[in-house]
């Protein structure tokens, strides 16, 4: 939405809030922090922040109605919700039976602010002269509280230390070098772009948003350019004007943009990397991408909320050498089909993953 942060104004805002967690909000090591927005970057000061005081961040579907808010938030044992003005309203009739603090992101100038709840400038400035206590966190502490889809249920939250979070990371940087040793080195960027640039279209509570939107981009100091909401059209504006090298998404979205009636009109030259996630790769697909991208690093794979979004995956030559692989099992990750029996199946016999 037209705002920039530097890595500078980023922790700073980052640090401002973790003094706050600490101060006026008592959050010791181990409280649940939750987090119920969209894509921002409140979202992503206010995940860091937690991270810095030892709490364990967790990630709320922000699609979900009042009932499966209130879920998340009481479910996990929150001891405070940061959350955006959309969010608020869901449940600021039930504040009083939530009972936890509450800081929010207001939307709308007319935004008039309950009692309970804090504005989320308001902490961040207050936080600005004060200093938060490093906490000493091991790799077996807790991290995160992840929920599933509820696809066979309510979602049910999954926790994951410390060690997962950079298993998984540590894993994806593994899979990327594997394919620029399998090429030959590393891509060269194109089309005008200086640095790795992901597009996010996918969200942070998702574990896959979290790893390529926040985490691995501030691993590697990549410039990341998010969407209030999906818009082919404006998609097609930022990758231009922002020189955008990456696009992870589902393969609707995916489709939606290169099918984009002004797609030869706009410079995309830039782009390089396209995965699909999130679903299986339609037929078609892959040919779209490669006669709309030019040499394109194409990915796919699987992956679950229990893992931490790793399963296995395939990009680049690899993944041109057999488009419909799920990909290349993770070294971190012990996987099985079986039988309805729970036997072992062979290979090539359809049967249920087993992690």
């Amino acid at each position: 939405e037209n705002e920039r942060y530097t890595y500078k104004r980023f922790f700073a805002e980052v640090d401002a809030l973790a003094s706050q967690f600490q101060g006026d909000y008592e959050i010791a090591k181990g409280d649940r922090v939750a987090i119920a927005m969209r894509n921002n970057v409140e979202w992503m000061i206010s995940c860091c922040a937690a991270i810095l005081v030892g709490a364990v961040v967790v990630p709320i579907n922000s699609w979900g109605k009042t009932a499966e808010l209130e879920y998340a938030i009481t479910d996990s044992g929150a001891s405070l919700l940061v959350c955006d003005e959309a969010r608020l309203k869901l449940i600021e009739n039930r504040l009083d039976d939530i009972d936890l603090p509450v800081i929010v992101v207001p939307a709308t100038e007319t935004f008039t602010r309950p009692d309970q709840v804090a504005l989320f400038d308001d902490v961040i400035s207050a936080g600005a002269e004060q200093s938060y206590t490093a906490v000493d966190v091991a790799s077996d502490d807790n991290a995160f509280i992840l929920y599933t889809s509820g696809s066979t249920g309510f979602p049910k939250g999954v926790l994951h230390r410390h060690r997962s979070i950079g298993q998984a990371m540590m894993n994806m940087m593994f899979l990327g070098l594997l394919v620029a040793e399998f090429e030959g080195g590393p891509r060269q960027y194109r089309g005008g772009a200086e640095r790795e640039t992901p597009l996010l279209t996918v969200p942070l509570f998702h574990a896959t948003g979290l790893i390529s939107g926040l985490l691995m981009p501030i691993m590697l100091a990549q410039k990341v350019v998010m969407m209030y909401k999906w818009d082919s059209g404006r998609a097609l504006e930022l990758i231009e004007q922002e020189r955008v090298t990456g696009l992870s998404s589902v393969p609707a979205i995916l489709q939606d943009l290169l099918n984009h009636p002004q797609y030869d009109s706009h410079d995309t030259r830039s782009l390089m990397r396209i995965s699909a996630a999130g679903a299986a790769t339609p037929a078609g697909l892959p040919e779209l991408i490669a006669a709309k991208v030019e040499n394109p690093s194409r990915s796919a794979g699987y992956a679950m909320t229990e893992t931490m979004a790793v399963c296995s995956t395939m990009s680049g030559a690899l993944f041109d050498f057999k488009p419909d692989s799920a990909g290349v099992v993770s070294p971190i990750m012990e996987l099985r089909l079986v039988r309805a029996d729970g036997s072992e199946a062979a290979d090539g016999e359809p049967g249920e993953i087993q992690l």
